[in-house]
């Protein structure tokens, strides 16, 4: 199927679309992690106000979101100890990082998480980032899509210590300017 819309984006000072991203991660995520721990309507972090937010929205309902944040020092990024068992040596700044893409279970596969990752890419583009990471829990079709995207793995872990703990994940980098794979060969 095709995608829904094009992602828009969402002014994070908007209370009223945050929480619905807030809810929204809950709702996915409960899919994904049946054991969801600290039980909770929304899930916001700090990361929430400094960050850019995109949304897909289908008959006026918000069906898929995910942010983009920037910073200056590894240690700033969300999930920062992760990325710093991953890397030997200091990444170039201004370090991009994509976090938080959640999608409605009942929109999946409809290429909501590809438009979600373009505009999120091409934004940290625009940044003039130098690199861009991601950690993802959600298995090798998740990993295959960044790979696609310019991605490669740096490590593999199973705990990061959030709520996907004991999860196996995939810590990625993508240095710009991109080289996108034209063909991910296994």
């Amino acid at each position: 199927m095709n995608i829904i819309s094009t992602p828009i984006e969402i002014d994070p000072r908007d209370d009223r679309l945050l929480q619905e991203i807030g809810r929204l991660r809950v709702d996915a995520w409960a899919t994904e992690v049946p054991d969801l721990p600290g039980k909770t309507d929304v899930w916001l972090d700090e990361y929430e106000l400094s960050a850019r937010h995109w949304g897909i929205f289908h008959d006026g309902r918000l069906i898929a979101a995910a942010r983009l944040s920037v910073h200056d020092r590894l240690e700033d990024v969300p999930h920062a100890h992760v990325y710093q068992q991953a890397f030997d040596e200091p990444l170039p700044l201004p370090i991009a990082s994509i976090n938080r893409l959640t999608t409605h279970p009942d929109f999946r596969g409809r290429g909501c998480s590809d438009a979600l990752d373009n505009v999120r890419m091409l934004a940290a583009e625009q940044r003039n980032c130098s690199c861009c990471v991601a950690v993802t829990p959600t298995g090798e079709s998740r990993t295959r899509q960044l790979r696609s995207l310019g991605f490669k793995i740096k490590i593999k872990i199973t705990s990061q210590g959030d709520f996907f703990h004991e999860m196996p994940s995939d810590v990625l980098l993508c240095r710009f300017p991109r080289q996108v794979a034209e063909e991910i060969i296994e």
